[in-house]
């Protein structure tokens, strides 16, 4: 068990891992889908333009007008709340194709240091920054 961590979600292609690899990840997010706390999501072998035009594939034929709330029922996140915050690290300044309908109203924050060197620290004071801005929800 981890302390606050609450639903684990999974997305991508995941016909691209062995069986036993995604039944793990079924069980996984099974087991967590009633906990409270933060979600976490793991993507694997995922990229959001895929996941997009999947999603367009899947509601073709469908009746009645095309609303964002219909057309995100249609993505692999539509059990996931849209990130807060998106953290980029490793110096890079770019979405790289993550979460690109998702995070249209995400706090982006862009870090030189390396994910296996990230912080409580520096992951804290993001915290602190986000605490601080100013969200309009493209308002």
């Amino acid at each position: 068990k981890l302390a606050g961590i609450g639903k684990f979600f999974f997305i991508g292609n995941m016909a691209h891992f062995p069986n036993e690899i995604q039944s793990l990840a079924k069980d996984i997010a099974q087991k967590s889908s009633r906990r409270k706390g933060m979600n976490v999501a793991l993507a694997l072998s995922y990229g959001g333009r895929a996941e997009i035009l999947s999603a367009a594939e899947k509601i073709r034929g469908v009746k009645g007008p095309l609303t964002e709330k219909m057309f995100s029922r249609f993505l692999q996140t539509r059990n996931m709340p849209d990130p807060d915050m998106i953290i980029r690290s490793g110096g890079e300044q770019r979405l790289s194709n993550f979460l690109l309908w998702q995070g249209a109203y995400s706090e982006l924050f862009f870090t030189g240091t390396l994910w296996p060197e990230f912080s409580k620290k520096e992951f804290r004071a993001m915290l602190d920054e986000y605490a601080h801005r100013q969200k309009r929800f493209g308002k």
